[in-house]
């Protein structure tokens, strides 16, 4: 479904990840001050000649009422079959396409991450697109 030269500009980007008390307290964070902090790790790693981002964007999980910064856990009898079953078009009684979910929850290849997330909406969107044709 998904078309990667739509999804992916033509520039590099860096995603990181927090978890525990750190993602917490890092809500109270500024974005300039995470790219700080970040930027000085990532020059720590890899020398001083790595540019500054042109760029910021952060989640805020933990204070999200809809969210409260969960995903799904994948059980001891979880199959593949379950994230492609939630990520199905849903069918009335009539044979009509009524529901359809996306999300990490949904993705085969990238359960429990933001990129799973984004990806499984595209997903989502081309099967509406398609059920509407």
């Amino acid at each position: 479904f998904l078309n990667w030269s739509k999804v992916i500009p033509s520039s590099n980007i860096l995603i990181g990840f927090t978890g525990g008390r750190t993602a917490i307290q890092s809500e109270a964070a500024t974005e300039e001050e995470l790219a700080a902090n970040a930027m000085t790790t990532l020059r720590r790693i890899y020398g001083s000649d790595i540019p500054e981002p042109s760029g910021v964007a952060r989640t805020q999980w933990a204070s999200d009422p809809y969210s409260y910064g969960s995903y799904s856990a994948i059980s001891l009898n979880s199959r593949p079959s379950h994230f492609r079953d939630l990520g199905s078009v849903a069918y009335d009684s009539n044979d009509e396409p009524r529901l359809i979910f996306a999300g990490e929850h949904t993705s085969t290849e990238y359960p429990n991450t933001v990129h799973g997330a984004y990806l499984s909406g595209f997903n989502a969107a081309q099967s509406i697109i398609q059920e509407l044709a």
